[in-house]
């Protein structure tokens, strides 16, 4: 039984190792800690805000932040965190960042705390690394494009990211297309040479 008992607690010990290696590995301590780390290790935060209650939250814990390719993503340009957002800090660190969805993926820049991009749900894989796309990348985060977006810049590499971004369900997607069209179509009145695809 002693043996068994053994067996059974190094099964799972060693299951728990192979997680932590392969995964996301997230960083325990404070928001301040992570800050200084992410500005000394040159790397931009990722915030995965959670809570007890939410099953979509466990579910991405379970079997999207466990996968290889999504850890070594997230591990090579992020300090990572998993922040409930109802207990110690994360309550004001939730508030601060507008957090009233889970989960809520957010990503820092750490050298003003402001957000780059924000996401969230329950999601694919390849959505998820797409994601981490947007915090390397201010210029493909929710912030920089929604900016953009209220302003009117409708070229069209702005309106494939866009339109790209916009399947988890964030914003119109009929006024995206329809906007899109607008600029494809402005494009080609200009003399652009550009392979159409409407048709």
């Amino acid at each position: 039984m002693k043996k068994f008992v053994f067996l059974c607690v190094f099964f799972a010990f060693s299951l728990s190792l192979r997680a932590q290696e392969s995964g996301i590995r997230f960083f325990h301590g404070t928001w301040d800690e992570a800050i200084a780390l992410a500005k000394k290790e040159k790397k931009k935060i990722f915030v995965d805000f959670y809570t007890e209650w939410c099953g979509p939250c466990l579910n991405m814990s379970l079997t999207v932040f466990v996968l290889p390719q999504v850890g070594e993503v997230y591990n090579k340009n992020f300090v990572c965190l998993k922040i409930d957002a109802e207990k110690g800090e994360g309550r004001e660190l939730a508030k601060r960042y507008g957090v009233n969805s889970y989960p809520t993926y957010i990503f820092i820049n750490p050298k003003n705390q402001e957000i780059i991009h924000r996401s969230g749900s329950n999601k694919p894989v390849e959505d998820f690394l797409y994601d981490a796309q947007g915090g390397i990348n201010p210029k493909l985060g929710s912030v920089y494009m929604d900016k953009k977006y209220a302003e009117g810049k409708y070229d069209l590499d702005f309106q494939i990211v866009l339109t790209k971004n916009s399947k988890d369900g964030d914003g119109d997607p009929t006024q995206i297309k329809k906007d899109f069209l607008r600029a494809f179509t402005d494009l080609k009145n200009k003399g652009e040479k550009v392979e159409d695809s409407t048709t």
